[in-house]
């Protein structure tokens, strides 16, 4: 039964990271540093309008931080309580999901199917958009 608990575990925090949009977002903090970055090189900017343009860009990072931050949160907050519940209610070990977790074998093998699923969904978001 701890195996199906840890399985969940996986399934369900990618699920939330799907769901969050966690990954979506991260990229977009790595467009706006490079925008900020772009727009305090420019030669041809002033002074002035570039510190309106790079606290336009700190108030979106600032923004980004925060949805991230309670996105990794909640992402890693509720598969951990549902298995804390079912452990409350005897109907699974807790101790038992989490050292399943954390062994190597199912470390590896959760990485490489949660990094073919993501493959998988970014393979086919871009064929759907063409």
């Amino acid at each position: 039964m701890s195996y199906f608990g840890a399985i969940g575990l996986v399934v369900v925090f990618v699920l939330l990271l799907k769901l969050t949009k966690l990954f979506e977002n991260s990229i977009k903090v790595i467009g706006v540093s490079r925008v900020a970055i772009s727009d305090i090189r420019n030669p041809e900017l002033s002074d002035d309008i570039k510190e309106i343009r790079v606290r336009k860009h700190a108030f979106l990072m600032i923004k980004y931080f925060f949805i991230l931050t309670i996105s990794a949160i909640v992402c890693l907050a509720i598969p951990t309580g549902l298995i804390w519940l079912l452990d409350y209610f005897l109907v699974l070990s807790f101790e038992n999901v989490i050292r399943i977790t954390f062994s190597v074998w199912f470390l590896v093998l959760s990485c490489i199917l949660v990094s073919m699923f993501f493959w998988y969904i970014a393979k086919n978001s871009k064929d759907t958009s063409l």
